[in-house]
Order: structure tokens, then C-alpha cells, then sequence
């Protein structure tokens, strides 16, 4: 076999052999989703790893502009039993424009919701983001609204 048939199988089976674990994230690797409030006021926040419920660290912050000012405030999960779900109370005042953002860290890889809260309280749809915090999306968002 010539040298450039041999270099060119060598890399394209190893580019095979990695092609499973490249993209971990961006390939349905992990999802996070948000709703609520139900009738008693609790939102509920779902953590999915390959389309599953799993259980996974997240932070999660109520982003917001309050006349000129900016405001951020931690939210706080209540305690659950159901695995890969979380769910919070609204502690974030009424008043203003915000945004919800919810980043999770698992196995080195960072992926983030973010979420518009429509005026009454509704989660509105979001995006998810890869490889970062989402605090600079989250600007951009509250700067349009």
C-alpha cells in the first residue's frame, strides 16, 4: 500500500474510532428544560443526559433589569425526590424585565438554558447554549426586552 493511502486509512480510522465522544453535548448529550408555574406557584426544571432524566449540578440565577438597574438573584431548589428534577419558587420581584438562566457542569462540559419570563410569570420558550456560562446571552437578552 502507498505511503498516502496508508497516512489517509490510519486517519480516518481514527477519526472513526473518536467520532462517538467528539460531541458529547451538541449530539443530545444533555438538555435542560424549564416550566411553570403550576397552579401552586412552582416551577419545575428537568436535567436529561442522552435523553434521560439524570440528576446533575446546577446553578441557576433570575436575571433581570429593574428600571436602570441590573439585578441578579440565586435561585433556590426545593428538595425533590424525582430524579433529574428540580423545582424553585419565585423569589425574584415582580417588577422589571428577566430572564432565568441555569448552567450545569457534568464531566467537563458546561451547557446552559436560558429562558425569557413572560410578564405574568410563564417560562417562555429559551435556548440552550455549549461551552459557557450564558451571563453575556443573558445581557444581550434583557438589552432587547
Amino acid at each position: 500500500m502507498p505511503r498516502n493511502r496508508l497516512v489517509l486509512a490510519a486517519t480516518l480510522a481514527a477519526s472513526l474510532l473518536t467520532l462517538p465522544f467528539a460531541f458529547p453535548a451538541h449530539a443530545g448529550g444533555v438538555q435542560i428544560d424549564v416550566s411553570g408555574p403550576d397552579r401552586a406557584g412552582i416551577y419545575r426544571v428537568e436535567t436529561r443526559g442522552c435523553g434521560v432524566l439524570a440528576d446533575m449540578r446546577v446553578e441557576a440565577h433570575a436575571e433581570g433589569r429593574v428600571g436602570r438597574s441590573r439585578r441578579s438573584v440565586a435561585l433556590e431548589f426545593l428538595p425533590g425526590s424525582e430524579r433529574g428534577v428540580l423545582a424553585f419558587r419565585r423569589t425574584w420581584p415582580a417588577e422589571g424585565r428577566w430572564v432565568l438562566r441555569f448552567t450545569l457542569r457534568e464531566n467537563g462540559l458546561t451547557a446552559t438554558r436560558i429562558t425569557r419570563i413572560a410578564d405574568d410569570g410563564r417560562v417562555l420558550p429559551g435556548s440552550m447554549l455549549f461551552g459557557g456560562d450564558g451571563r453575556r446571552e443573558c445581557e444581550a437578552a434583557l438589552a432587547k426586552l
